[in-house]
């Protein structure tokens, strides 16, 4: 029997997430999905709406030992280097009491139609990588547990709105043919 239990408090500072996972899922995945202008995270399944332009921070603590990372990804506009969003993860290992189980921290900022601007790093620790967004989910951590627990994998991905991107060639060649066959059609009428 598979039970999770989860705890979702959201207020101005952020979401906190306390989870306890039983071992039966594959992945333990954290979406966040800044393709439309609601955007949303996905945590485990469970979705919450968060404003665009705004820093969403999320805060979770799960069960199992994944790879410690502390980094930021700087997201670019496709073919640009305007700054579209900006990702610091941070991923540790528990230790002494805490052994066992993995804190996550990670911030998301969107760009809300306008370039964000870069701010110096915050901690020494932290390095920064830049990523073109594709439009897609883009996997930023992924990480078996490390322990003998059995937990699930984690999985942390997003998705950003691509800017100016063309059609593609098929949806152009639909177009092409469909406007051939109204011209045919109204010259058949007349």
């Amino acid at each position: 029997m598979r039970r999770i239990q989860t705890s979702l408090f959201a207020s101005a500072l952020g979401f906190t997430l306390s989870l306890l996972v039983l071992p039966g899922a594959s992945a333990f995945t954290i979406d966040i999905d800044d393709r439309s202008e609601s955007p949303f995270v996905v945590i485990d399944g469970t979705p919450t709406a968060f404003n665009d332009g705004e820093i969403l921070p999320i805060v979770a603590t799960i069960p199992g030992v994944f790879s410690a990372v502390n980094v930021r990804f700087i997201i670019l506009d496709r073919n640009t280097t305007n700054v579209s969003d900006i990702l610091s993860l941070a991923v540790s290992p528990g230790t002494g009491e805490a052994s066992g189980s993995t804190s996550i921290n990670i911030e998301f900022q969107s760009d809300a139609e306008s370039p964000l601007r870069l701010r110096p790093i915050p901690t020494p620790s932290l390095s920064d990588q830049t990523i073109t967004e594709t439009g897609n989910f883009q996997t930023v951590y992924s990480s078996s547990d490390l322990s003998t627990q059995g937990n699930p994998d984690l999985v942390i991905r997003f998705a950003s709105d691509v800017e100016g991107t063309a059609p593609e060639p098929t949806i152009l060649t639909l177009l092409a043919v469909a406007f051939v066959a109204v011209g045919w059609a109204r010259r058949q009428l007349n």
